[in-house]
């Protein structure tokens, strides 16, 4: 049916298997890293590496809460603890870059392209890296285990692919493709389940839907801070809530149904087009044409 979670499986499994995905992030402190990034080439480096802890534990945590079934039932208490989870890493990354990065030279906005990159190239692929990391910080709010847990695939793809750039097994250009394909992931899952999950779900992913696009307008255009962003855009997905609630009474059963699974893959096929018509010039449109990295410029 789509689910990463069979009902048939014990919850205790399931749960014991998306913690190994907290240990293998965590086990990476004891490789050796240098403490400067390379700004010539995608390789992995402290401060990235603490980011993928940071952000890999976010889903495990917000992964097992759901399997578990923990999300409060009180409306204002399940948006206080979902905004907590996501707060509680948007912290500790900062924590992390005010310790050991740049606050202009971002993990991902100054990230190393191929030559044949252009600036306009790169200012999409970085639009498409952004509006995916909101997505994923959504998706953890879904109590769908699924969506919470899919986001993982990229998370710790990133540094496993910096990795191998670093060791020379792979150049710039294939970490952005493998990079870019593990974030096409996500909403290929979440038009799957959008098909096959219960409707009691359907709310859930609708809250998420309108999440992202608050947390998208309000950060990248507007310029509210992250943590206001993602405050008010936790705001909006429950003041929406009842408003799903009526609509799925009003239309009632099938045609409910129907009318909400539409909507979400309506949505998912916009994000879809958008992801498309931002990398398609990038990495499918142009070959590699040169081997040498660049280092990208502050858009």
């Amino acid at each position: 049916k789509g689910t990463a979670f069979p009902s048939d499986e014990p919850v205790w499994l399931q749960c014991v298997g998306v913690g190994l995905h907290g240990c293998l992030s965590w086990s990476s402190l004891l490789l050796p890293l240098p403490a400067k990034r390379n700004f010539s080439s995608p390789m992995i480096w402290h401060e990235a590496r603490l980011h993928t802890i940071t952000f890999s534990t976010r889903h495990v945590v917000a992964t097992i809460i759901t399997l578990l079934n923990l999300w409060p039932q009180n409306v204002f208490l399940n948006a206080a603890m979902k905004l907590a989870v996501v707060l509680a890493a948007v912290f500790a990354a900062k924590l992390v870059t005010d310790k050991l990065g740049d606050k202009e030279k971002r993990t991902t906005n100054s990230m190393p392209y191929p030559a044949h990159i252009t600036e306009d190239m790169q200012k999409k692929i970085k639009k498409f890296y952004a509006h995916s990391q909101f997505g994923a910080t959504v998706m953890l709010m879904s109590e769908e285990p699924t969506l919470c847990y899919t986001p993982l695939l990229a998370i710790q793809a990133a540094p496993l692919l910096m990795t191998l750039v670093r060791k020379g097994k792979i150049n710039a250009m294939k970490y952005h493709q493998g990079y870019a394909f593990t974030l096409w992931v996500a909403p290929l899952v979440w038009f799957r389940l959008a098909l096959t999950c219960d409707i009691a779900h359907i709310a859930s992913s609708l809250n998420a839907v309108v999440g992202r696009e608050v947390a998208v307008h309000l950060r990248l255009k507007k310029l509210y801070s992250t943590e206001l962003s993602w405050a008010l855009a936790v705001v909006a997905q429950f003041l929406l809530h009842p408003l799903w609630l009526q609509a799925q009474r009003f239309l009632l059963g099938t045609y409910a149904d129907y009318f909400f699974r539409g909507f979400i893959i309506l949505g998912l096929l916009h994000t879809l087009k958008l992801n498309t018509k931002l990398m398609y010039p990038a990495f499918v449109k142009y070959t590699v044409q040169s081997e040498t990295p660049v280092a990208s410029k502050e858009s």
